[in-house]
This record gives structure tokens, sequence and C-alpha cells, in this order.
């Protein structure tokens, strides 16, 4: 058991040093995190809602 909890400290050890790494990494990008699935689908989603405001716009102006 004793011989679990050293395994288990370690790899702890490694996941926080390998954490650190990939956040120094990122900042180092522009301050950027990477986007994630969901966060893609909202960045597509308010681009799109963006699109359909102006084209409605567009057709409002030509309409006057």
């Amino acid at each position: 058991m004793e011989l679990d909890m050293h395994v288990a400290v370690d790899i702890n050890d490694k996941i926080a040093e390998a954490t650190e790494k990939a956040k120094a990494q990122s900042k180092s990008r522009g301050n950027l995190t990477p986007l994630t699935g969901s966060d893609a689908q909202s960045v597509i989603k308010r681009r799109n809602q963006r699109r359909a405001a102006r084209k409605k716009q567009q057709q409002d102006l030509s309409d006057s």
C-alpha cells in the first residue's frame, strides 16, 4: 500500500508539471487558450448570428 501511495504521488507530480508546462506554452501564444469543441461551436453560432443580422440590415437598407 505504501508503494501505491508513492506511485500515486509521482503520477500527480508529473501531471502537475505537464499542466504548468502547457499553461506556459499557451501564454506564449498570445495568452489565448485553445478552443474546445463546445467553445468552437459557440464561436460559429455567434458568427452565423452576426452574419444573419448584417444580411437583414442590408436588406432593410436596400428596401428603403
